[in-house]
């Protein structure tokens, strides 16, 4: 398998099916070890992915279980208003209060999650 790609053409684009390319090249080939390139798509990327915030109940999941390690509060019902007080800016949380809270609530009494 030969990887084709013109990178002066799209040198300002971000492309996913690149990503893929590339992913599949170096684990199609049995010799590989991690180098620089490698260490961007694997290292640096989800790492700057991590920071993005999205309209959806994954993205708020991640932010919510975050904020909840970081409170040291004993009332749980408490500690749910403080976190959503520092996820106030979140897209979820704005354009589904209701479902966010749901979430938030069956994470930690029915899930029990962390406990």
């Amino acid at each position: 398998m030969r990887l084709k790609y013109n990178f002066k053409e799209d040198s300002c684009k971000f492309k996913p099916q690149i990503v893929m390319r590339i992913v599949l090249f170096a684990s199609s080939n049995y010799s590989f070890r991690l180098g620089p390139i490698s260490e961007i798509f694997f290292i640096q990327i989800p790492n700057i992915m991590k920071n993005k915030l999205y309209n959806n109940a994954d993205s708020f999941a991640m932010s919510f279980d975050e904020e909840w390690e970081n409170i040291d509060c004993d009332d749980l019902r408490l500690k749910i208003d403080k976190v959503f007080e520092l996820l106030s800016d979140h897209p979820f949380f704005i354009s589904n209060p209701e479902n966010a809270r749901r979430m938030a609530e069956f994470r930690i009494f029915s899930l029990k999650k962390f406990k």
